[in-house]
């Protein structure tokens, strides 16, 4: 319970009277800690806070300590030791308030200030318990024999530490729920949050783009696009109020003009959108005005002139209800403004599918175009300026109901299933770290720790490829789904598969700088703490069998995603359902996953834990996956082997376990299986829903090259922060 103070004595001293309230004349017990204490350091220079209220002590039905509020205590250069040796930035009365809001707090000034928690009972008595300090470092440890075959006693906890009684966790399939055992209050449950993740198209404009066009913060976009869209939120919802309106851009065009590459521009009922610029392959610049249902009538405005290499153009067309025109206007390097052309307009077709939109067809300059200027007015109102617009990749959009994704943590409905949307479901990761050694022959200690406590400790996670340290990462909360050749993480989908692997992953990378697929590092990471919650090697009785049969070429007996978005963060069954740990659903089943940062050349293992070199790699990324140039040898060789079950490991990357024997079985040292070919072959990691009980946390397929296409093989998303 750490140091009692009772009300008699003021706010910890002995003695002394006041003490602001505080003293109720009476004695008792103080109430029990706070738990779940988080703190983040904003780059606004305010402080954001997040507890877990204790709830009353009761024996025996008898109320020993009611709780009546905690009171949050901020101090320059060290801990507060009682509620009157700092600032009280606030006295909260609403029990778990904080467990799901937060609180912030902006210091005076640019010092060093710590926080700390101090539950208050009805009677006055405080907690004084240093356990509710803020930013406390906190160890857990264990350690894992993987000699011994026992799945349930390979793993055990180290005398003396914070861990040492703590109850296993593991799924409740009698009751249908997940129970955390001792691990309920540690910090490891802090550590993922789900949220929505805008890609490279969002922005704070309603701009919704198309193509392979990457775009920068002052609004310049290179590269190709097949449609610039304004939100339909711009469009007034009677059309017969549009008296006037007026589209304009001004673009660069590239270095080079290749005539004989061909334009391809489409205009359908499902993905309608005009008008269009056209720069065709006679590198001339038109307006077309298709005749649709869905778009305008009319006909074609093209120029007379050639397009040229390296030229600004400023673009307008412009609507007039009153006179029944369209008509084009061309500027080209800042001089005269030239009219292209004007139809007579009598009737423009809209309907609920259109958007006000630019296509720009960038293939007759080697596909290059740099966009700038872009804007939309209605009836002389501009309802939308690209000049603003401002690139959201990587940034948070909404977070996630941690119990239901289908809402924010506000409450309102969420973007989880949303294919419209700009954002994809992921996981954010927080940064901690692990160190690890092998005190005897295949014998190893494991320390998970929330801070850094010397060199020895890695959180290969939060490198980013620039090689310095990240805020956050980010993962997946979903298989992959193909939405427009991107690989996106959303519920509801059908999830990516007979796609070559390195297509794959460069749909995921096409979410924009930063995205990729799942990594090893991440997949090392989350093995360590699924082993020290559960102290087994056995995850699919622990947290869930996932899906592991039925399957076939024929009838792939595959889940589309979102099948546990109302569970929490841990849920399964030993049905052959879904499984989801650390709000990662099917980490393993349903799928294999195709892994960025292992690859095996004839058996032998080559790891990179980096996007860059701060590993100690020297490849500046990750390979093609045809050759492992500039990996780490792992040391590990693996002779072929077709769903062996793993008996042995090694330590790689100073944290983190790969497989070194597999000649084991379905129930004993780790009972995931592992694929081994000849060759130059690319990591995919959880197995699919094939060959019964090989999957896992563990299981682990190297047969194949990272072109290989099938059925079983799929992906999912990573990002990491820049």
């Amino acid at each position: 319970m750490g140091e009692v103070f009772f009300s008699g004595s003021g706010y910890g001293s002995s003695g002394g009277g006041g003490g602001g309230g505080y003293n109720s004349g009476n004695e008792g017990i103080p109430p029990s800690n706070c738990t779940h204490l988080r703190i983040e350091h904003n780059k606004d220079k305010s402080v954001s806070l997040q507890w877990k209220d204790p709830t009353d002590t009761i024996i025996n039905d008898h109320v020993l300590c009611t709780w009546q509020k905690t009171v949050i205590v901020r101090k320059k250069d060290s801990y507060p030791q009682t509620i009157s040796d700092g600032t009280v930035v606030l006295e909260n009365t609403r029990r778990e308030l904080y467990d799901t809001q937060v609180f912030k707090d902006t210091p005076p000034d640019d010092g060093d200030y710590f926080y700390r928690a101090f539950p208050v009972s009805v009677n006055g008595v405080v907690n004084l318990d240093p356990a509710n300090e803020f930013d406390l470092s906190i160890e857990y440890e264990f350690l894992y024999d993987s000699t011994n075959s026992n799945v349930n006693g390979c793993i055990t906890y180290p005398v003396g530490c914070v861990n040492e009684n703590f109850a296993p966790a593991k799924m409740d399939y009698e009751n249908n729920r997940f129970d955390y055992g001792g691990w309920l209050d540690s910090w490891l449950l802090d550590l993922f949050k789900p949220v929505m993740l805008y890609n490279q198209w969002g922005n704070d404009i309603g701009l919704k783009i198309k193509g392979a066009l990457k775009l920068t913060d002052n609004g310049d976009c290179s590269g190709f696009t097949t449609a610039i869209y304004g939100n339909i939120d711009y469009i007034p919802e009677n059309v017969e109020e549009i008296e006037s309106f007026e589209l304009a851009a001004g673009f660069t065009t590239g270095a080079t003009i290749n005539a004989t590459q061909q334009t391809i521009y489409g205009n359908s009922t499902t993905n309608a959108h005009s008008p269009q610029l056209i720069i065709n392959t006679s590198k001339k610049i038109e307006w077309s005005v298709p005749t649709s249902a869905y778009a305008y009538t009319g006909g074609t405005i093209a120029s007379s002139g050639d397009a040229q290499a390296e030229t600004h153009y400023k673009t307008r067309l412009v609507y007039n209800k009153g006179g029944s025109t369209l008509t084009a206007y061309l500027t080209s390097n800042d001089g005269d403004e030239v009219q292209m052309g004007q139809l007579s307009v009598s009737n423009i077709g809209w309907n609920e599918a259109i958007r006000l939109g630019l296509d720009l067809l960038a293939t007759p300059f080697n596909g290059t175009i740099h966009l700038k200027e872009c804007s939309f007015t209605i009836n002389n109102s501009k309802v939308f300026d690209g000049s603003k617009y401002k690139n959201l990749n990587g940034q948070i959009m909404e977070e996630l109901n941690p119990n239901d994704y289908s809402v924010t943590v506000e409450g309102k409905p969420s973007h989880v299933a949303d294919v419209n949307c700009n954002a994809n479901a992921m996981r954010l990761w927080k940064d901690f770290y692990i160190k690890a050694e092998e005190y005897e022959p295949d014998k190893f200690h494991f320390w998970v720790s929330n801070k850094k406590k010397s060199q020895d400790y890695k959180c290969w996670t939060h490198i980013g490829t620039d090689n310095e340290p990240t805020e956050f990462y980010f993962d997946g909360l979903f298989d992959g789904c193909l939405v427009d050749n991107i690989v996106r993480s959303l519920s509801g989908q059908n999830i990516c598969k007979n796609v070559a692997g390195n297509t794959q992953i460069q749909y995921a990378k096409a979410n924009g700088k930063g995205w990729n697929s799942n990594e090893l590092r991440a997949i090392l990471a989350e093995q360590i703490l699924l082993l020290l919650i559960s102290k087994s090697t056995d995850t699919q009785t622990a947290f869930g069998t996932g899906r592991y049969s039925g399957g076939s070429a024929n009838a792939n007996n595959q889940l589309a995603t979102g099948q546990l978005i109302n569970r929490g963060a841990f849920h399964g069954d030993k049905d052959n359902g879904a499984v989801k740990v650390f709000h990662r659903e099917n980490p393993w089943g349903n799928i294999w996953k195709i892994v960025q940062g292992l690859i095996a050349v004839n058996g032998k293992l080559y790891v990179k834990f980096t996007p860059g070199t701060a590993d100690g790699s020297t490849a500046d990324d990750y390979t093609d996956g045809t050759n492992a140039e500039g990996y780490i040898d792992s040391g590990i060789t693996l002779a072929n082997v077709t769903g062996g079950y793993i008996n042995g490991v090694s330590l790689v990357g100073g944290m983190g376990l790969l497989p070194d024997k597999t000649s084991g079985s379905s129930s004993t040292f780790i009972p995931d299986g592992v694929w081994v070919a000849s060759g130059t072959m690319f990591a995919r990691f959880g197995r699919y829903p094939f060959d019964g009980l090989c999957v896992g946390a563990f299981a682990l397929t190297l047969g194949d090259a990272v072109s290989n296409s099938d059925w079983y093989y799929g992906v999912s998303l990573s990002y990491t922060p820049s």
